[in-house]
């Protein structure tokens, strides 16, 4: 696709019309925001996302890179935060920006305040991916994404001025652009987080999960969307709220898993001190408690 953001899709919430059927596979886990308040919103009065904000951040990255629109950016930094560790500001912003991030702010004062609207927006998200809130509520759908929303009326729009051929198009589902985000964020961030390797049970878990994400941004006219409903839904195509809502339970069980199987701390060996009467380690010939353990 040459420019997928001449036609800027407008946002849409996960959940707003699920209604989950009994006859495929939909996460059938409650839809209930309730919680999200608890989770790091702001104030009543306050925009509850700062979508604006980002949005208006993202405008100025896509004039140095098209891609960095606020729905991959978001679904990029979603990854981040469901994941067991966090790199440290610069490599994030390296790994997600390339160049593009320093380049577009390149007035100090200016990087400070783009970096304070991403900082901001990724405390929201480890506020909706609460480890402790996840495992206590499992069925509350916590994760409030900023999803495009693309109607027919985009998509032609896109085929008739040339920006997309019709097969591109057509992939442009909503939750597409984000799923894209967080897909590449996983890619990008593995092998940070060092992910097992040789673990069946882990490898087919974080799998499925992965289906769950990757099914917005597939096309139906690809291979793979057959695939996925024969697999997940026996045959029959879900509606796209339902697939959006399962997306979003998807990243708040990878958050869990990734805890479990994240990178452990390296254990801290101690040397055994000796005893007060042994001679003293340093060579000294005098009793460690006259030497190098006095005052101990």
């Amino acid at each position: 696709m040459t420019d997928e953001t001449t036609a800027e899709p407008t946002e849409q919430q996960p959940g707003s019309e699920a209604g989950h059927g009994a006859d495929d596979k939909t996460d059938d886990r409650a839809v209930d925001k309730g919680d999200t308040a608890a989770a790091g919103a702001p104030p009543p009065g306050t925009p509850p996302d700062g979508f604006e904000e980002l949005a208006a951040l993202c405008e100025r990255l896509v004039g140095f890179d098209d891609t960095l629109h606020v729905h991959h950016v978001d679904g990029w930094l979603t990854a981040m935060a469901a994941g067991p560790v966090r790199p440290p500001t610069e490599q994030w912003l390296e790994l997600l920006f390339g160049d593009t991030f320093e380049r577009t702010f390149a007035d100090p004062a200016d990087r400070t305040q783009a970096l304070e609207v991403l900082q901001r927006r990724l405390r929201l998200l480890h506020g909706a991916l609460d480890a402790e809130a996840l495992q206590g509520r499992p069925d509350d759908l916590r994760l409030d994404p900023f999803f495009d929303d693309w109607s027919d009326e985009d998509r032609h729009r896109l085929v008739e001025e040339g920006h997309a051929s019709a097969e591109e198009a057509a992939a442009l589902q909503p939750g597409a652009l984000w799923a894209d985000g967080v897909l590449d964020g996983l890619d990008d961030l593995a092998d940070l987080w060092q992910l097992p390797q040789d673990d069946d049970s882990f490898s087919e878990t974080f799998a499925g999960i992965v289906d769950q994400v990757s099914a917005l941004s597939v096309g139906p006219a690809d291979e793979g969307w057959k695939q996925f409903l024969e697999r997940y839904h026996g045959g029959r195509a879900p509606e796209r709220d339902d697939l959006l809502t399962n997306a979003c339970f998807a990243v708040q069980d990878l958050r869990l898993l990734l805890l479990d199987h994240g990178p452990k701390p390296e254990t801290r060996r101690v040397a055994p001190q000796p005893g007060r009467n042994d001679p003293c380690p340093c060579g000294s010939g005098k009793k460690y408690k006259r030497c190098h353990g006095a005052g101990t």
